[in-house]
């Protein structure tokens, strides 16, 4: 009999050990879940955080883009306008020159020897 009473006690050890691995290999196969969970949820939030670094990247790209449009319409605005300036300032210099020639060119002409007498008769008859 004793021997009956050992080996319903092995049974009986033999169903709690398998009760106990069940019970902790389920409890693993939670565990793997929610660490696979876990992963994946990280994994998101990484390719978020790239997408959102990225974005920011282009947005910083844009507007250093924006800043380079704007100035070179800047430049040739001011380019257009010393273009413009130079243009009226020659215009405007056009006549002082032809007034400062006019006014050398009757100075040397009143230099010049008087004419004779009879060359200034003849011209006023």
């Amino acid at each position: 009999m004793a021997a009956n009473d050992e080996v319903t006690r092995l049974r009986a050890e033999s169903t709690r050990l398998q009760t106990k691995y069940d019970r902790l290999r389920a409890e693993n196969d939670e565990l793997r879940e929610q660490l696979s969970a876990k992963m994946e949820r990280n994994h998101y939030l990484r390719v978020k955080h790239a997408q959102l670094a990225v974005q920011a990247a282009c947005a910083r790209v844009k507007a250093a883009m924006d800043e380079v449009v704007e100035a070179q319409q800047n430049m040739y605005r001011e380019e257009d306008a010393l273009k413009d300036y130079l243009a009226s300032r020659a215009r405007r210099e056009d006549p002082l020159k032809h007034y400062k020639r006019a006014r050398a060119e009757e100075s040397s002409g009143e230099s010049a020897a008087p004419e004779k007498k009879t060359k200034r008769k003849r011209a006023s008859d």
